[in-house]
């Protein structure tokens, strides 16, 4: 019987498709973007046509229509725009650029995922089985694959719907769409941070996009010991290096771009990377321009905000808890800004703003917030233990350094500023916090820059989120050691964006004020291009980052055939059933190679990975209880029919991993019937 493996003619076809769709949905939204905002409209459509796209294909399949609808109303603004000659010649001049930097980003990181796809380790066997349940079934909310019964109305899901919708529109495998959505992400991430540095530096315009393959100095660090470890002749193990450098502040994550995408998991913080750099260059636009633009145009980008800030609570919800007070920030300082400069009409358009991006952006997904009904956060609570201040330097300390040197160099003219700053810093550090203390000292100084335009506005939001995660914790039931490991992963990942996109522009503009020798002469500038684009291309195959089984294709699951034949086998047969099944299979731990199926297919089974779900769904979930009863469906014949019926069970799948869990497996006394029996696995339907 065959495998699962997908031939690489019909990847190649899928990844072209991807791409050909990306493409249409952005050129159908560019005109529209251009009114609002001018020659970033093109780039700025790559994100914006996503986000609608997701928009409109959530709300089709809440009225129980087709996902594929929603590319209707791009085909329409196509066809309509076309026929206004919008598409004209000169307009897309110098147009080709942003498709490059796209495209660049994107082959880059599918590469990577080429090299190292497997859905075999860390948590990609939830972030599949997410995504598959609503490629198969595309509800909303999306039937939860791990709790039979249940809806994924406990998670933030959009990002995975976001691939999924792509998915079913291009009618791409999810195998597929699993390793083709971070190379997208990380598309429109570089293009909406290579508009940030368009927009605020003269020369080096591609300096806040290294934010997303800059490593933190624990990783250095790392690197350093596993080299001189190597010379001792000792293994080198990159999968170990990659790791610690993300658990470098005791019983927590610290994870940064750069390790997410080699990492390979799809999950929401990752997902959201490219809305959250949308908003920053939205807002950076906005409080450099918003004097400027007239009436219809401030309320067009007003709307873009809110698309941006509406998408991130059903994408990734630890986002907005900053994103909106910082979004409000912005806008009242550009309205005291108008207000100063003696424009009344801006400044009562940012007042108007104050109210509609926050209305609009509760409004853009209103009925995600009624079906919501996971754990939530159980309240905020102060830190008793905080950072070692060398463990935070390991994460935070370059970008630290940046903002401290452009600070300090304001105290030429303002020296007197350095007093509270040190007493600020200080005062933290004895009461306990000296990670706090230190990024407090370098907030104080930032007053020290009378040119307190979006960067420094931008800088001073990522320390003082920086203190916040120092001082005060989000609680959750991850327990008592890891009681803030979610605070300082979420939250620390934010600030990243945000410290490095503004350390970014600093290094920039102090590049620009050096005395550099003129311009490059314009065949070596092309010569150099062409260097960089070919190491782009070719450094992801040189480097193999691979942690798990042979990679040498974008099909996630291609693994399975070598690995695990029997699952593989059995895995074509469970996708050609309908979309009413309902599988018992083995379930122990997380992390390990149980619910493999229901990862795998979408299928739902009774109980996925236990924690997770209980994590998700809190006290009074019957997790464990469902555990208990899957294994009585295995090993009590006389339970069994009543279990299954209790849950909706239609098949019972019976593999290697099902027999050495249950050892006392009992599978006589009727209401079974083999359907399926190949390469050691037996799959059964209940029949009483």
């Amino acid at each position: 019987m065959r495998g699962m493996a997908i031939p690489p003619e019909a990847i190649l076809l899928d990844v072209i498709s991807w791409l050909l769709f990306l493409k249409l949905i952005q050129i159908a939204l560019w005109p529209s973007l251009e009114t609002v905002l001018g020659r970033y409209g093109y780039p700025a459509a790559y994100t914006a046509s996503v986000l609608l796209f997701t928009a409109l294909s959530w709300y089709l399949a809440l009225l129980g229509l087709p996902v594929p609808l929603a590319a209707v109303p791009f085909l329409v603004l196509l066809a309509v725009q076309a026929a206004r000659g919008c598409y004209g010649r000169k307009r897309w001049q110098g147009m080709g650029k942003w498709d490059l930097i796209f495209l660049l980003a994107f082959v880059a990181m599918a590469e990577i995922r080429y090299v190292n796809p497997s859905i075999a380790y860390a948590e990609k066997f939830m972030d599949h089985a997410f995504l598959v349940s609503l490629m198969r079934t595309p509800l909303v909310p999306p039937l939860d694959p791990w709790y039979a019964g249940g809806r994924l109305n406990i998670y933030y899901y959009l990002g995975y719907w976001m691939a999924g919708a792509i998915g079913i529109t291009t009618d791409t495998a999810s195998s597929v769409v699993f390793n083709l959505a971070i190379p997208t992400v990380v598309g429109l991430a570089v293009v909406n941070l290579w508009m940030v540095g368009d927009l605020f530096l003269p020369r080096f315009r591609w300096l806040p996009a290294v934010v997303l393959v800059l490593v933190n100095p624990s990783f250095v660090v790392q690197a350093a010991l596993q080299v001189g470890n190597a010379l001792g002749g000792e293994a080198f193990s990159l999968m170990d290096l990659v790791w610690k450098s993300t658990r470098t502040i005791e019983n927590t994550i610290t994870e940064f771009p750069l390790f997410s995408f080699l990492w390979g998991d799809p999950h929401p913080h990752v997902l959201a990377i490219g809305i959250q750099v949308f908003l920053v260059f939205l807002l950076g636009f906005l409080f450099t321009r918003w004097q400027t633009l007239t009436t219809r145009t401030r309320g067009g980008l007003a709307l873009l905000v809110a698309l941006s800030l509406g998408s991130m609570p059903p994408f990734n919800s630890w986002d907005v808890l900053v994103y909106a007070p910082f979004t409000l920030l912005v806008i009242a300082v550009c309205g005291w800004q108008a207000w100063r400069a003696g424009q009344g009409d801006a400044a009562r358009h940012a007042l108007a703003a104050l109210v509609l991006v926050p209305v609009a952006s509760v409004a853009l997904y209103l009925p995600y917030y009624f079906q919501m009904a996971g754990s939530g956060i159980q309240g905020v609570f102060p830190v008793p233990t905080p950072s070692d201040p060398v463990q935070f330097l390991l994460v935070n300390g370059f970008f630290l350094a940046v903002i401290a040197v452009y600070a300090a160099r304001g105290l030429r003219a303002h020296p007197h500023i350095a007093i509270p700053a040190a007493g600020g810093g200080i005062l933290l550090a004895v009461a306990g916090f000296p990670a706090a203390g230190i990024v407090a000292a370098i907030l104080l100084l930032l007053p020290a820059r009378r040119d307190r335009d979006y960067p420094w506005w931008l800088a001073a939001a990522g320390l003082s989120l920086l203190i916040l995660t120092e001082v005060l914790y989000l609680k959750d039931n991850f327990g008592i050691t890891y009681y803030r490991m979610n605070t300082v992963f979420k939250f620390s990942f934010i600030a990243w964006i945000m410290l490095g996109t503004a350390a970014m522009v600093f290094i920039g503009r102090f590049l620009n004020g050096l005395r550099l020798p003129g311009r490059i002469p314009k065949k070596t500038s092309r010569v150099l291009a062409v260097i960089a684009v070919v190491l782009v291309l070719t450094l992801p195959l040189i480097l193999q980052v691979n942690f798990a089984y042979n990679g040498g294709t974008l099909d996630g699951l291609a693994f399975l055939d070598a690995a695990q034949p029997g699952d593989a086998a059995a895995l074509v047969f469970l996708s050609h059933l309908g979309d009413d099944e309902v599988i018992v299979e083995a379930v122990k731990g997380d992390y390990e190679y149980y619910s493999r199926i229901s990862a795998f297919s979408g299928i739902p089974t009774l109980i996925g990975w236990p924690f997770h779900e209980y994590m998700w769904r809190g006290e009074g979930s019957g997790v464990m209880g469902r555990v208990a009863d899957v294994k009585a469906i295995y090993e009590e014949p006389d339970r069994r029919g009543e279990l299954a019926r209790n849950y909706g069970a239609t098949l019972l799948y019976v593999g290697d991993t099902e027999r050495g869990l249950y050892p006392s497996m009992n599978l006589s006394g009727g209401g079974l019937t083999p359907v399926y029996d190949a390469q050691g696995v037996i799959i059964y339907r209940f029949t009483e």
